[in-house]
């Protein structure tokens, strides 16, 4: 919330998964969809709930594809939204997450999302957004430099096992 960076968010629980993009200033944060932690007792953990063996795959390539689309400028990213899936049924389900207005992270003014210049404007042609790609992935790599915030954040989560945060 603090650097105004999108987090893209993804969990998985037995046989279904959720995919959603929280970005500040954009829509809701993760508190106003989970205010608060669930009791211990209806989050069990992956080993003692199960989880389908292609699920995390699954929600992983969603939130990879969602990542690509932020930073390309690409289609629609689901901010505000939650996409859930559920494999058994099997369908996939898009509803809208609504910001609380008394949430204790992203309400009010002291919790703006702090001014920043804008990137500029990524390609809309998708085939000059791949080259564009393609040309950073085999430019050498930048000389050292001091450590920075990670332009999005990937978060995956297990029934019970908290967050595990990874910089992209």
């Amino acid at each position: 919330m603090k650097h105004g960076r999108p987090n893209v968010h993804g969990s998985v629980h037995r046989f279904e998964g959720q995919v959603a993009v929280f970005h500040p200033g954009h829509g809701p944060c993760y508190r106003c969809l989970y205010p608060a932690p669930p009791p211990a007792e209806l989050a069990p953990s992956c080993a003692e709930a199960g989880v389908l063996g292609v699920l995390p795959g699954l929600v992983g390539v969603l939130q990879a594809t969602e990542t690509l689309k932020i930073l390309l400028g690409l289609g629609d990213a689901p901010r505000g939204r939650l996409l859930y899936l559920d494999v058994l049924a099997p369908r996939f389900r898009l509803a809208r997450l609504p910001r609380d207005p008394g949430c204790p992270v992203c309400s009010g003014p002291s919790r703006a999302t702090p001014t920043r210049r804008a990137p500029p404007a990524p390609p809309r042609d998708p085939h000059d957004a791949l080259a564009l790609l393609i040309v950073a992935l085999l430019a050498p790599p930048p000389r050292p430099r001091r450590p920075r915030a990670p332009a999005v954040t990937v978060v995956a989560i297990g029934a019970g096992t908290g967050p595990r945060i990874a910089p992209s």
